[in-house]
């Protein structure tokens, strides 16, 4: 059973409530639907010299969803990619994303085009890299989402303490003020009191 969840849209032009709601879908599934997980792929283009805003942004919210055990579980997928090391590889690594060591690289070209002789060893490499690609996954331990859930929970519980606390300090101050004026009304008029 293969189960794919994509994530269209997050950390585009939508905004960050946009977002907001796609962490939000994610983090329910995870709490009420999917119980484990194979492998979480971060798609990046080959020839990148370094991470987008925009990419740090969805890595950061997506790891931010799992346990810290999940590392394991996510493969670099590079896109047009050729035979060399993919440039993009440095700037993860210091990026400091978490990943598998073991990527993949991936050059779609051979599928957009009529197949004949000239592209023909193109499309029989791709074939190879995708086949190579899920006997990789095949070789992944499946990881239960149990920390996943701990960690969803314990974050929404600190969220709700540190909003109850911010509301009890607010009352604080306000009672403080109160008290502070109190004072300054008692020792201006504390020769009539």
């Amino acid at each position: 059973q293969l189960t794919v969840i994509d994530t269209p849209g997050f950390g585009d032009t939508k905004g960050l409530e946009f977002d907001k709601q796609t962490t939000a879908k994610i983090k329910h599934l995870f709490e009420t639907k999917v119980t484990e997980i194979d492998v979480i792929f971060f798609v990046i283009k080959a020839s990148q010299s370094r991470l987008t805003e925009r990419q740090n942004y969805v890595f950061n919210e997506v790891l931010n969803i799992f346990g810290s055990d999940i590392a394991e579980n996510i493969i670099l997928l590079f896109t047009f990619a050729d035979e060399s090391t993919p440039v993009a590889l440095h700037c993860v690594k210091d990026g400091n994303i978490p990943h598998r060591e073991k990527f993949v690289k991936i050059n779609n070209s051979a599928f957009s085009f009529a197949l004949n002789e000239k592209n023909h060893s193109l499309f029989d490499e791709s074939l190879i890299r995708f086949a190579e690609l899920f006997e990789d996954i095949d070789t992944i331990q499946t990881k239960s989402l149990q920390l996943t859930r701990e960690v969803l929970t314990y974050r929404n519980n600190l969220k709700l303490t540190v909003k109850n606390v911010k509301r009890k300090l607010n009352d604080g101050l306000l009672v403080y003020e109160t008290l502070k004026k109190r004072i300054k009304y008692i020792e201006k008029h504390k020769d009539e009191i």
